[in-house]
This record gives structure tokens, C-alpha cells and sequence, in this order.
């Protein structure tokens, strides 16, 4: 969320962080270009002076395929519409190490969400749901190790873990729920 400084409304933390994440890649000036926003809004931005229009938040947004309310912390990540959709990406991107392992983590993740909202009644779908999620989480570990960066690889390794915790938790509630019922 935009706090106040000194009276003044300062840029959200996510306009900032992910803005950051670009000009390390490219530039001041390329992300400018790239996003369609103004350099001096760019240089403003990255020391947190001012709070983005509405329109330079939808630029922001786009360009980086998330929510304006994401930008704003006002909800999660939409990153997930992003990396799932092959528009988003060339044919070549799509076969990259990073997208492979962003792909295949939100798929079991998606999973695990799915079973964790909606728990399937019948047992073979949940059994279908589990070993579903489980492979995607062995493909995603398998990219994790193309990563170039080892700060990269080592936080992709703790999403894996995440959502195969959270994963495990939500199976072992549907085993426990039975045994519950019948004492």
C-alpha cells in the first residue's frame, strides 16, 4: 500500500520492487520505454516520491502482468494469469528455465488451492488431484536446477517446499476427516 511520507503519498512497495527487479535487468531508460511511463516518473518512482496515476498503474500493471490492486497491496499476486498464459511469452521464452519452473509450481499450486476450497468427494479424484500435483511439483524441481541464479534457485526451492506442505496438509486433512466421522 502507498503510505504517507512527510505528508506526501509515496510510490506502493510493489510499483517500486518490481521496477527495480526491470532497471536491474535493462535500464532507467529502457524500462521507460517498456512500460510506457515518463524516465522522470520512473526515477520518482524507484525513490518512492509520488504516487503513480491511475493510468501509469495500468501501464505498470499490463506490463508486467499483474493487478492494478496488486500493485497497490491490496490483494495476492495475479502472477499466476501471467505465467499460465501462453500469450505472454515467444515460443522460445516458453521453453526457458525460469518460465518452465514458474509454470509448473502455480499449476500444483493451482491444484492444491483447487482441493483445498473444493475437496473432491470420491477418493480416486483426490488420489488423481495428489499424484497430478505431485508431478508437476518433480517437473518444477527438475527446472529449478536450470535456474542461472542462485539466489533464483534457492527461493524457487522454497516455493516448491511451500506448496508441498501446504499440499500435504490438505491431503492429510482429507485422511483425517474419515477417521473423525466415524469416532
Amino acid at each position: 500500500m502507498a503510505a504517507r511520507i512527510a505528508g506526501r503519498i509515496k510510490t506502493p512497495d510493489m510499483v517500486i520492487r518490481l521496477l527495480k527487479e526491470e532497471v536491474e535487468k535493462t535500464s532507467q531508460a529502457a524500462t521507460a520505454r517498456a512500460t510506457g511511463l515518463t524516465l522522470r516518473g520512473v526515477q520518482n518512482y524507484l525513490k518512492g516520491i509520488g504516487e503513480p496515476t491511475q493510468a501509469s498503474l495500468e501501464k505498470i500493471a499490463k506490463y508486467f502482468g499483474v493487478s492494478v490492486a496488486y500493485l497497490r497491496g491490496e490483494e495476492p499476486s495475479q502472477k499466476p494469469e501471467y505465467w499460465l498464459s501462453d500469450d505472454n511469452f515467444t515460443e522460445d521464452q516458453i521453453k526457458m528455465p525460469p518460465v518452465q519452473f514458474a509454470r509448473l509450481a502455480l499449476f500444483a499450486e493451482s491444484i492444491m488451492v483447487e482441493l483445498n476450497t473444493n475437496p473432491p468427494e470420491n477418493p480416486v479424484i483426490m488420489k488423481a488431484c495428489k499424484f497430478a500435483a505431485e508431478t508437476l511439483l518433480s517437473q518444477a524441481a527438475y527446472w529449478l536446477k536450470f535456474l542461472d541464479d542462485d539466489q533464483m534457485r534457492a527461493d524457487g526451492g522454497a516455493v516448491l517446499s511451500t506448496i508441498r506442505e501446504q499440499l500435504d496438509n490438505v491431503l492429510q486433512m482429507d485422511v483425517d476427516e474419515p477417521s473423525q466421522k466415524a469416532a
